[in-house]
């Protein structure tokens, strides 16, 4: 792996965080199919479609808009 390579990745593993812990602040305070945690998940897809090299994470962040979708 290029040292651009891991930079890459460690900017991607350092946004996750940042997202996977906004996104478990919405859920503990409005609940997991709510409104708020449905626009997070769209902005990310968003913004990560954008990027290259994303796609398995698109894929789960559509999956689980998905099971939001159909559970409200």
């Amino acid at each position: 792996m290029s040292d651009i390579e891991t930079l890459k990745l460690g900017r991607a593993v350092r946004e996750f965080d940042s997202v996977h812990k906004n996104l478990k602040e919405l859920e503990d305070k409005h609940g997991p199919n709510s409104p708020q945690v449905l626009e997070l998940l769209s902005d990310m897809v968003e913004r990560l479609s954008a990027q290259q090299g994303n796609e398995l994470f698109v894929n789960a962040l559509r999956s689980r808009i998905q099971k939001l979708q159909t559970a409200v």
